[in-house]
């Protein structure tokens, strides 16, 4: 299913907009927008970036979040 989207995004020119807490999911996505208590924090662009790529920088922002919730 994730590939059909990506398909229509990338082929068709179609917008998709999903919500997902998932980095994996979130891979598959040609942007990342990390919303943080109802505000923009980060943007991440695909680009050239190959998918395994793309997936440890939205990894890398998800522990950067993670250990400052911690703190």
């Amino acid at each position: 299913m994730l590939k059909i989207l990506q398909q229509l995004n990338h082929k068709n020119g179609v917008t998709i907009i999903m919500v997902s807490h998932d980095p994996l999911i979130v891979s598959y996505s040609s942007r990342l927008i990390y919303i943080k208590d109802g505000y923009i924090a980060q943007t991440l662009e695909r680009k050239d970036l190959s998918q395994e790529e793309y997936f440890q920088h939205i990894v890398e922002i998800n522990s950067a979040e993670s250990k400052a919730v911690l703190q």
